[in-house]
């Protein structure tokens, strides 16, 4: 699982998020039809992914409604982290040729404590599956930037975040977070991909003392790499 903070027995630096609602609930609304463009998900042993956006074409000033699936295809259940902090660090974005577009911290990244995961563990039986949403902001430049899975409001002065980043009092207050950014630069067609990856480095994360120890449970964890569909947005 890569994170922007070092672990206890790796040393190295590595990186790893907006939730509106719960976590497992579908973003398929009946005025939101979901993109199913190239629907079919890559299967990596027991664990399947797929990525949903609620349309196809967006515009500056839009938000991309997000749906990671994870499905457990297997015989024997697992668990599976997931960051709710450092949300867009499992996107690869490339254009159509499939050049690849690197991102950038968030408008307010911080770095955690050494070894502690800054999200949590679900668990998974045969046939079950947990869908996350995620959102992200076309912003100016054509930028894409990232959300954190759950609303820290309150928790900073977004006001003054707002001046120190040079940007308006209009700008939404959820995209002040460690979510990463994408600049894009340019109107085009993209393809978007969710790579989920870990490690048995993985086993050893420490987690945040108000989860609970269903959420920070260790045992079973699914240790791979799974890719979801790609799916192609247009930005304009």
């Amino acid at each position: 699982m890569k994170h922007s903070y070092a672990l206890p027995i790796l040393c190295c630096i590595f990186f790893s998020g907006i939730l509106i609602a719960s976590p497992i609930e579908s973003c398929a609304q009946k005025d939101q039809p979901i993109n199913t463009t190239l629907t079919s998900s890559s299967q990596v042993s027991s664990l399947q992914i797929s990525l949903l956006t609620d349309k196809t074409s967006y515009s500056i000033g839009d938000e991309i409604h997000f749906e990671v699936v994870f499905f457990n295809r297997g015989n024997s259940p697992f668990r599976i982290l997931v960051d709710d902090t450092f949300i867009g660090e499992n996107i690869q974005c490339t254009d159509m040729q499939g050049n690849k577009y690197s991102y950038e911290g968030g408008y307010h990244s911080w770095s955690p404590k050494a070894g502690l995961f800054t999200g949590r563990t679900y668990f998974l039986k045969p046939n079950d599956k947990i869908n996350i949403k995620m959102d992200a902001l076309v912003y100016d430049n054509y930028q894409l930037i990232f959300s954190n899975l759950f609303d820290r409001k309150g928790s900073n002065n977004y006001e003054e975040l707002k001046k120190n980043k040079k940007l308006p009092s209009s700008f939404p207050d959820k995209y002040l977070c460690a979510g990463r950014i994408f600049s894009l630069l340019k109107p085009n067609k993209y393809r978007l991909t969710y790579i989920y990856e870990t490690i048995n480095a993985d086993k050893h994360w420490k987690f945040s003392a108000v989860k609970t120890p269903q959420e920070t449970s260790l045992d079973l964890l699914w240790i791979g790499k799974a890719t979801s569909n790609p799916i192609e947005i247009s930005i304009q």
